[in-house]
């Protein structure tokens, strides 16, 4: 049977040797190479930025950081990772399939929008004024 590459990865050495600082530090998921990272993330602007160890646990607390739960519903790609409709779950919310666009694989703006929903709206709401708390906050720092 022939394998079909679908894409080719470019790593430069330097990327190994970093990975293999990290990976010989015994902290894989948190550490001094996670402390480097949020710290340039902080000189770009973000405020009290922080490092996860799975895309899963980004995904939630994207979520919850925009009070999304009980009740709200989520659109999201119906093919996607199992981690991003279980997310959804765990926060309360009901997750919503929109179909993917055959020709570019992503998920479909038009399918998108047959879904939307009052409760997707209220969601987006939620989002929507989070936002403008943080605008908010913001306009109070020095």
């Amino acid at each position: 049977m022939e394998n079909i590459n679908f894409f080719s990865t470019n790593i430069s050495e330097n990327v190994y040797d970093e990975l293999s600082k990290v990976l010989k530090s015994g902290f894989i998921s948190a550490g001094k190479q996670s402390e480097v990272f949020e710290s340039k993330l902080s000189n770009l602007g973000l405020v009290n930025p922080i490092t996860v160890n799975s895309g899963t646990v980004t995904m939630f607390l994207a979520l919850l950081s925009h009070n999304i739960g009980k009740d709200d519903e989520v659109i999201i790609p119906a093919q996607t990772f199992v981690a991003t409709g279980l997310v959804v779950k765990q926060v309360g919310a009901n997750v919503v399939f929109a179909d993917i666009n055959p020709n570019t694989g992503n998920i479909d703006v038009e399918s998108i929008k047959e879904k939307i929903t009052k409760k997707v709206m209220e969601s987006q709401i939620k989002t929507k004024e989070r936002l403008i708390r943080e605008e908010e906050f913001k306009s109070l720092m020095p």
